[in-house]
């Protein structure tokens, strides 16, 4: 069983930002690419990993030629769930232009459903939500029964779908749901607490009805424990949708610049700190489509009093110019506490996955969850502070928060540090952390939720396992 967790990070200190225009401007990506996979020149002499096909789909919207797959291993090997005898005639075997999906835990209660976006075509290819039937499964025979409750969740909805992305965006655990669009308005999906959802955004301002959405990321730019909305336009103005901080009314204002919302074929978003700063990186990846469109990076930079500062990066090497790119990830490929960056590419012509270094390695602290298991992270490394760096920040603890609401808190000793500390979920309640009045120090306050917020409070998203 599996749940979506909320990972705060609280520390202490101060840590002023200076950067000199020589760190500015220096480029943030060297190609690693030959290390990581390196030549096979017998099997694979050009080490071109995509093949220019379209098996999954055969038609831009609307009915596909082939449908979609759900793998399990089971019997030995992978096998097709969609494709089982008893989920034939289910509605669940997708057989319409899907375009992205993502996992939704809607009740919170550790059980995930398959969110799939399907680009439909009139009244064909509504959006799709893809779940375990319990009543009609039967685990110990290996028999998985699916449905899609699309239309009982209230999210069975017609149109251009593209990205999407889920988290406690507006709601304060359970997950809501945003999705970007092509020649339609954006969703986002507020979780109402059971299993259903309502489109509200037009109502916070997030709707963006005469544009064409791709990538689209959650992070929390301006550390103030609200969730904000990133994503890219093909060929339109890319967006920052920052979450206002008033109680009474929830809403989202654009805060991209000019050079930050620059149109461009873009294809995937991510929303990441790459070089360890403390501060997030925007990383736009674009297709080389009627002629060269670089990469871009973005820094975004926190700021006392106002909105978060916006600057464009040197990439690198990770510019691409001339990429087919059509999506982008983050990984430590080699562990060391650095992101690096994936870069995939096809679609009109075949090109190697990329794989890209940080040049640049500033602040330490790093807050992980290793894939698999129920682990975190906390890697403490030395490291060169920047020039102008007063201090650097100490985390004190730790909490894991799920989307029923439990939560478990740990405090952060210095010999806690460069180990795995594995926080498991709360079965009982007695294991839950109990509500406690709060006391925060300097340069927090207790927000709306109970917990402690400000400049240097982390809020991060994972799908974690439970134990």
């Amino acid at each position: 069983m599996a749940m979506s967790a909320w990972i705060l990070l609280l520390t202490a200190g101060v840590s002023v930002l200076g950067l000199s225009w020589g760190q500015r401007t220096e480029p943030m990506f060297a190609s690693i690419t030959q290390s990581v996979f390196p030549p096979d020149y017998e099997n694979n002499p050009t080490q071109l990993n995509y093949v220019s096909c379209k098996l999954f789909m055969s038609f831009h919207a609307g009915r596909a030629t082939y449908t979609d797959k759900l793998f399990k291993f089971r019997n030995g090997r992978f096998e097709d769930l969609l494709n089982d005898d008893i989920n034939e005639h289910r509605d669940v075997a997708n057989r319409v232009a899907g375009r992205s999906l993502a996992c939704v835990d809607r009740k919170g209660t550790g059980r995930y459903s398959i969110y799939i976006a399907n680009y439909a075509s009139g009244t064909v290819g509504p959006h799709a939500l893809i779940e375990m039937d319990e009543s009609s499964s039967d685990l110990s025979k290996g028999i998985i029964a699916l449905s899609n409750v699309a239309e009982q969740a209230g999210v069975n909805k017609f149109t251009g779908g593209r990205g999407v992305v889920v988290g406690p965006i507006i709601s304060q655990t359970l997950p809501d749901i945003f999705c970007d669009n092509e020649y339609s308005p954006n969703f986002l999906f507020r979780n109402n607490g059971d299993g259903t959802f309502t489109d509200v955004a037009a109502q916070v301002g997030v709707d963006d009805p005469m544009q064409h959405g791709r990538g689209v990321a959650l992070a929390d730019f301006n550390r103030d424990g609200k969730t904000d909305i990133v994503y890219g336009n093909w060929n339109g103005p890319h967006r920052l949708f920052l979450q206002l901080s008033n109680n009474r009314k929830q809403r989202f204002k654009d805060i991209a610049t000019q050079k930050f919302s620059m149109p461009s074929p873009v294809r995937t978003v991510i929303a990441a700190d790459f070089d360890n700063d403390n501060e997030l990186e925007v990383f736009f990846n674009n297709i080389a489509y009627r002629g060269p469109s670089a990469n871009r990076l973005f820094r975004v930079s926190r700021r006392e009093h106002g909105d978060p500062q916006i600057e464009e990066l040197n990439i690198g090497e990770a510019a691409e110019p001339e990429g087919r790119g059509t999506g982008a990830a983050v990984t430590d490929i080699d562990g060391d506490g650095q992101l690096d960056l994936l870069v995939t590419h096809g679609e009109s012509a075949a090109q190697p996955i990329s794989v890209y270094q940080v040049t640049q390695v500033r602040y330490n602290i790093i807050l992980r969850v290793e894939p698999g298991s129920l682990n975190i992270l906390i890697d403490w490394r030395s490291g060169e502070e920047p020039a102008g760096a007063a201090a650097s920040d100490v985390a004190t603890s730790v909490e894991v928060f799920w989307p029923d609401g439990r939560s478990v808190a740990r405090p952060l000793e210095p010999s806690d540090m460069n180990k795995v500390m594995e926080i498991y979920y709360p079965e009982n309640e007695e294991e839950a952390t109990p509500v406690v009045e709060i006391e925060c120090g300097p340069g927090f306050e207790v927000n709306e939720n109970g917990r402690c917020t400000g400049k240097f409070l982390s809020n991060v998203t994972f799908n974690l396992p439970e134990a």
